[in-house]
């Protein structure tokens, strides 16, 4: 605690959300006239941020202005693997003018969350001589089935209209990256 305090005046709001934090306050929010960067607001009393919380307008309160700790934001939102489906696997797969891996997952597999982000690394590190391909199994039975994938996550290495390395399971950065340069150089 640092000492700032300054005076919250509740009004409403459509959003219902208290600006510049992620507390939940019904169909109202809480103004402050200023807040310095940095800083988070912490309400004392007699007000208790809930998510059932409901206040009624116009009343005011003092506050304690209290350091909050720095969030990492998200470098690049944009991936350079690609999503494509079972019509699309000709021409973004065989007939690909480099190596492509192919990246089978589905939502509801827990390793795969575990091995997605050594896919989304390796499509941004390698784009310049490998294409990363992603595709889900469920709506694409075709690919699965001509490619046998009979679990997930699942890797297809092709060159040439070929798959030249296969793989299930999940496996780490550092694993995937060796299989990769294996073909590679």
């Amino acid at each position: 605690m640092f000492g700032y305090t300054t005076n919250l005046r509740v009004i409403p709001s459509p959003h219902g959300h208290l600006k510049g934090s992620s507390a939940f306050l019904g169909p109202c929010v809480l103004v402050a006239a200023s807040v310095p960067k940095g800083l988070s607001l912490l309400l004392t009393s007699p007000l208790r941020v809930s998510p059932k919380a409901t206040l009624p307008l116009g009343i005011s309160t003092r506050v304690e202005l209290k350091k909050r700790p720095s969030l990492k934001v998200a470098e690049k939102v944009v991936s350079s693997a690609i999503s494509i489906s079972d019509p699309e696997f000709d021409s973004e797969v065989l007939n690909a003018d480099k190596p492509v891996l192919v990246y089978f997952w589905s939502h509801w597999c827990g390793p795969c969350r575990l091995v997605s982000p050594s896919i989304e690394w390796l499509a941004d590190n390698y784009s310049d001589r490998l294409k990363v391909i992603k595709m889900e199994v469920d709506p694409n039975p075709e690919a699965v089935r001509t490619y046998k994938v009979e679990g997930v996550p699942a890797l297809r290495l092709f060159r040439n209209q070929e798959v030249i390395e296969s793989r299930e399971g999940a496996m780490g950065r550092e694993k995937l990256q060796a299989m990769v340069d294996n073909h590679l150089n």
